[in-house]
């Protein structure tokens, strides 16, 4: 029986490729309605054939000893139930864009013949010999459902005279025929197969991968449909706006190809052990929390040594990742063992310091000030306080300042203070020992925001200091330093990315350290509450009482003379700056003079998704899943405001974001996000504001965390140029 039609292997994508090329190349294509038209019934055929494939292979009388491939879906993480729900649908929508081009159906007819999910349970049924009742299995098949009414409405509340976006739309298709391509391909090696033993261990993984992509296709595809006309991704390249736009964009290629691609599988199988181990370790989980490391330190070791089958465990984890399991392993670097083992591969730091600073109970930003906010934007005589408010010390921002001391650190005796000192009294900046026995973890959290300190010399804050250890003195790799006027009085306020729902500045001071060793500059790293358990806008909050301490108290409070703020966040930290000048411009409070944001994460909405996003399936680090999960998490019960500008910084207010400060943004032509932050460098330069925007090419998202000599030593041109960037900007002013 022949499955599928003939494929050229050239086409193939098994093979490593670079999907932000893939998606350039098809970008140069005609979209004529004959190609639409082919790709849409190329698409069908080959669907119709995986099917048919599926159902075949996991037929009871094709399971026997030799070849049991029902139990070779479930090992591999591949519910072929669920995927036949998913193949259903996306026919259905593949269907839907043919008839709605050919204009041979209307929205409001689709939906009156669809909208009732017991019809379609039924038609299911009769395709796929699938029944579903109310348990588990229904809600996948209802969560698609009404994933896919939504979808329609959305398209029926645009009016029945709405054009697609077919070229984008287009472009994504010619990805999922791909993909069906290389499914189809490995399918029949399975078919030929004398025994199921005899296919290769990467070929059944690549399989299952591209199973699990044709699932997630589903509602890439869709969003595709909704891509803003009016975006710069969706103007012919030839026009006017692209030529200025790419003269504005600075490109470069640190290596070729072929080395990123080493380098970026690299970090793909160092994560795969670290993969293995944790999707191990669930199996093996204990009380015991000695036993567990042991068994984690266990499972790391025999991983590493065993490389092919870390690839194939951890390969088996990436088809479906648990969430969960995720989470725990983005949490690694926060174990107490990590963080002294993270220490030794980090540039050597002179001094760092952490401490919290309470929150103004006065001024705490929550969905009821936000929406106040939104309120005043909206009046027509709204305008930004063109004399934004400067540093003193009467401001109505004016807050108490603590030091929770670490007591695992040697105590520091501060009775003889300078009489004369600018400082506080000492019961104003501390609490005593007393206090801080009765708070936990959660108290300090909901009450404080803490900060960590970073500087290349000693600083005399009047606060007990934290010295690196003698370990971090000798092992750490040094850094060059560099002392100049622009460093006595500015400092950089740092906020951390790692989708909002995990991560810390630890983890980022492998870039940090080296920013604050080379330009001088003292630099305070917001630990804001993550989510699920603090969702919007509770990180945005803790990042406000921190900048605006900073500007109130910081000169005092720190010994420092601060006359020039730069805000340097990457990822969620990006966003959350972006949201944080937001509330600035708003409120009229005194701005940054620089905003430096790597690969910013500015649109959380999921409707509609760029083109970029197919990077997930790529990508090392972000997968769809996972993106979409950081999404849900953050936007906890606001998961409807996806056009809130103080959620996607991309829908900021015109007449507010004329005002912003001059941004700098680096980001990397893999990374799933670039379409996003491309547009919003093209908002914000169609509003004259000083702007720039550094492409790094085949650079993932959070490279700038991966910038380890022994991981991806090429981020380090970034480090390097987001330094000196700093000191040009200003010795110009």
């Amino acid at each position: 029986m022949k499955y599928a039609p003939s494929i050229k292997q050239e086409d193939s994508m098994i093979f490593p490729t670079f999907k932000d090329e893939r998606i350039e190349i098809f970008k140069n294509e005609e979209c004529t309605p004959e190609k639409y038209i082919d790709i849409l019934s190329s698409i069908t055929i080959r669907l119709n054939n995986i099917k048919q494939i599926i159902l075949f292979l996991t037929h009871e009388n094709m399971q026997n000893n030799e070849n049991n491939y029902l139990n070779f879906f479930i090992e591999y993480k591949i519910d072929t139930k669920a995927f036949l729900t998913h193949i259903f649908f996306l026919k259905r929508r593949i269907n839907f864009f043919l008839q709605f081009y050919q204009k041979k159906i209307q929205i409001n007819e689709f939906i009156e013949k669809n909208k009732d999910p017991f019809s379609l349970q039924k038609s299911m049924y009769e395709e796929y010999s699938l029944k579903y009742e109310f348990n588990n299995d229904y809600n996948l098949f209802y969560d698609l459902h009404k994933d896919e009414y939504n979808i329609i409405n959305r398209i029926k509340s645009l009016g029945n005279d709405y054009e697609p976006n077919m070229k984008s739309l287009y472009i994504g298709l010619k990805i999922l025929n791909l993909i069906l391509n290389d499914s189809l391909l490995i399918f029949k090696i399975i078919l030929n197969a004398k025994k199921l033993s005899d296919v290769n261990e990467d070929q059944k993984l690549n399989l299952c991968k591209l199973l699990y992509k044709i699932q997630a296709c589903g509602l890439l595809i869709c969003n595709l449909f909704f891509l803003d006309k009016n975006s710069i991704f969706n103007i012919n390249e030839k026009k006017f706006d692209w030529i200025i736009i790419k003269s504005k964009i600075r490109r470069i290629n640190v290596d070729n190809k072929n080395i990123m691609m080493d380098v970026l599988n690299e970090i793909s199988n160092k994560l795969s052990i670290v993969y293995s181990s944790m999707n191990t370790l669930e199996s093996h989980i204990s009380n015991n929390n000695i036993i567990n490391n042991s068994i984690k330190g266990i499972l790391m070791a025999y991983y590493f040594f065993r490389k092919t089958e870390a690839k194939i465990e951890g390969g088996k984890f990436m088809i479906n990742p648990d969430i969960n399991i995720c989470r725990k392993i983005w949490g690694l670097t926060e174990t107490k063992e990590s963080k002294k083992i993270i220490k030794l591969a980090l540039p050597h730091i002179e001094f760092r310091q952490s401490f919290y600073i309470t929150r103004n109970e006065n001024d705490i930003i929550n969905n009821e000030a936000l929406n106040e906010l939104n309120e005043k934007i909206k009046d027509q005589n709204f305008e930004i306080n063109a004399n934004l408010q400067s540093f003193n010390s009467n401001s109505t921002y004016k807050k108490n300042f603590y030091k929770i001391p670490n007591l695992r650190k040697r105590g520091i005796i501060l009775e003889n203070e300078n009489p004369d000192s600018e400082f506080p009294k000492r019961s104003d900046r501390f609490k005593s020992k007393k206090e801080l026995k009765s708070l936990n973890k959660e108290q300090k959290r909901e009450n404080y925001v803490k900060v960590i300190l970073l500087h290349n010399s000693y600083i005399k804050t009047n606060l007990p200091e934290e010295k690196d250890s003698i370990l971090d003195k000798f092992l750490c790799c040094n850094v060059s330093r560099n002392d100049n006027n622009i460093s006595k009085n500015t400092i950089i306020l740092h906020i951390h990315g790692g989708g909002f729902i995990t991560l810390s500045p630890l983890s980022h001071e492998n870039y940090t350290r080296k920013i604050v060793n080379r330009t001088g500059i003292a630099t305070l790293s917001i630990d804001y509450r993550l989510s699920p358990k603090y969702s919007f806008p509770s990180a945005l909050d803790d990042v406000y009482q921190v900048y605006t301490w900073l500007i109130e108290n910081g000169e005092a409070d720190l010994n420092l003379k601060i006359k020039n703020i730069i805000l340097l966040g990457d990822s969620a930290g990006g966003n959350l700056i972006l949201s944080l000048v937001y509330i600035l411009l708003i409120r009229g409070i005194k701005l940054p003079n620089l905003i430096i944001l790597a690969y910013p994460a500015v649109k959380l909405n999921a409707i509609p998704l760029s083109l970029s996003y197919l990077n997930t399936f790529y990508d090392p680090m972000l997968d769809f899943n996972l993106l979409n999960f950081c999404r849900k998490s953050y936007l906890g019960e606001n998961n409807t405001e996806d056009l809130n500008p103080f959620i996607s910084p991309l829908y900021m207010d015109n007449k507010v974001l004329k005002n912003l400060p001059k941004i700098k943004i680096y980001g990397g032509s893999g990374d799933p996000l670039r379409d996003d932050y491309i547009t919003f460098f093209h908002k914000i330069y169609n509003t004259n504001v000083d702007c720039e925007y550094v492409e790094f090419k085949y650079f993932p998202h959070g490279f700038l965390t991966y910038d380890y000599s022994f991981l991806m030593p090429q981020a380090d041109v970034c480090t390097k140029m987001i330094s000196e960037d700093i000191e040009k900007f200003f010795k110009n002013l």
